[in-house]
């Protein structure tokens, strides 16, 4: 199969995709979307492009943004851009300038998806990404689904070139003549993804050449083991946690603990509620603790009362009490302290 063959193969194999699909397209103007784009222009399929310039490299995200709208033109695809302060929001948020990008870029997204009723977004991420993303989540603490790489379809996200890598998309790039611009902060090492794909990876090849070969299998694998996993700590998880009325959860502590892993199956519980593993390590300290005890996420409140945990919606008007145990020396939520302990005589 050539290349195209391939792309259609994935797109509705692996991302479900129809003829009657409307897609919006993420365009940066590099050669991983411009292939994209052009692929989904040869199968006629019903698109529209989305682009956003972050400005973050001056003057060449605005030839960037330029780019993009003249290839919309060139091709009567309508095209919707907008400019973000990228800066301004991380700063006001706490988060880096990658992840302020991810967040502004993907709510974009989705507004123009319901704005305008488009089915899917579709991004141009490949299989060298999907490695990427693999050591990132690696190198930064993960469990098993961080392992599996990047899922080909995420609610109404595509991502039809997974099964390519790069070089095979510059390459098609090349001899079909598609244009696509460069971004200069990919030639960067201060970013880990792009410190990863310039020493680490190519690392790895010198001990496998097949080594990016080798790592989809891996991931495909991890996927496998993962929905093992998953159906698992569902089945388990449905004989720990109850719904109860006023959509109370209730939590056997004593079910918790009889778990082959029972921090584990606490943390998979309670994640979804939005308690981050710190939170869980917590509570799970405390599980043979004083009654009472109570934790918050940013939607939810957990108590401990007696034998079970339960968890309820937080609301507006709660009035919230916050208790820090004895010795303790860092708070995690629901805000950020580092606690240190003075003689009270030196006052």
């Amino acid at each position: 199969m050539n290349f195209l063959q391939r792309f259609e193969q994935y797109l509705n194999k692996e991302c479900h995709v129809s003829s009657s699909d409307r897609i919006l397209v993420a365009v940066s103007g590099g050669s991983d979307s411009m292939c994209l784009l052009h692929l989904l222009i040869q199968l006629r399929m019903d698109i529209a492009i989305v682009h956003c310039n972050f400005q973050l490299r001056g003057h060449e995200s605005d030839e960037d943004e330029n780019f993009v709208r003249q290839q919309a033109e060139k091709y009567s695809i309508p095209c919707f851009v907008k400019k973000f302060n990228t800066s301004e929001y991380a700063q006001t948020t706490g988060v880096s300038i990658q992840e302020a990008a991810r967040e502004l870029r993907y709510a974009y997204f989705e507004h123009i998806r319901q704005t305008h009723q488009y089915q899917l977004v579709a991004t141009a991420h490949h299989a060298d990404d999907s490695i990427e993303t693999f050591f990132i989540n690696l190198i930064r603490g993960t469990g098993l689904k961080g392992i599996t790489g990047i899922k080909p379809v995420n609610e109404t996200i595509i991502r039809p070139l997974l099964f390519a890598f790069r070089k095979e998309i510059e390459q098609f790039c090349i001899e079909n003549q598609i244009p696509f611009r460069t971004d200069s902060s990919n030639l960067s090492d201060k970013y880990l993804r792009n410190y990863l794909r310039h020493h680490i990876i190519p690392a790895f090849e010198q001990l496998n050449p097949a080594f990016r070969s080798t790592m989809l299998r891996n991931m495909a694998n991890f996927q496998q083991a993962a929905k093992i996993y998953q159906h698992y700590v569902s089945h388990e998880l449905k004989q720990i946690a109850h719904s109860q009325p006023d959509e109370l959860i209730t939590v056997s502590i004593k079910k918790i603990t009889e778990q082959p892993s029972p921090t584990l199956a606490l943390l998979e519980l309670l994640q979804p509620f939005g308690f981050s593993p710190d939170t869980c390590n917590e509570i799970f300290r405390t599980l043979e603790g004083e009654t009472g005890k109570e934790f918050f996420s940013t939607t939810h409140r957990l108590v401990r009362d007696r034998d079970q945990l339960v968890i309820a919606k937080k609301t507006d008007n709660q009035n919230v009490k916050f208790y820090i145990e004895k010795d303790t020396r860092t708070v995690a939520h629901p805000i950020r302290l580092n606690l240190m302990e003075y003689d009270a005589s030196d006052y």
